[in-house]
């Protein structure tokens, strides 16, 4: 894959839908698109649970919060609005991720969210995706 200008595209891969990130040697990072409503709904009441019991000072969730599972976007992209760019475990081998194939690109919101997810998580995240997005702007 070449990683110019594929920041944001929506692909499809071994039957599932991710964001493309970035590829890094033989790494290419992805964000898997919940599009399961049930499952969004989960995940982000979790997070706002989680939010809400780490503002009261509870430590537990407080580290909690530092986990990639609650780092994601709500989309508004056509096809993909609801659904969840989850970045929790982002790196796959490049060379299995070589077929794929293009569904559509996130809307300027979404890529905008992204990529303020990814910058305000960098603790979280893998240091090659939150550099690669700090050089975007």
């Amino acid at each position: 894959m070449d990683g110019l200008n594929l920041f944001g595209t929506i692909i499809e891969w071994k039957g599932s839908k991710y964001v493309y990130l970035i590829e890094v040697g033989q790494i290419t990072y992805l964000a898997k698109i919940i599009e399961d409503k049930e499952m969004a709904k989960k995940l982000i009441m979790r997070r706002e649970f989680v939010e809400r019991t780490s503002l009261q000072g509870d430590l537990n969730s407080q580290s909690r919060l530092n986990s990639p599972l609650y780092c994601f976007v709500i989309l508004s992209t056509v096809d993909f609005e609801g659904a969840l760019a989850l970045l929790h475990k982002l790196g796959y081998d490049s060379t299995s991720a070589a077929d794929y194939s293009n569904l559509n690109k996130l809307n300027e919101e979404d890529l905008e969210g992204l990529k303020e997810e990814i910058k305000e998580n960098e603790n979280s995240l893998p240091p090659e995706v939150v550099d690669y997005v700090k050089s975007l702007n």
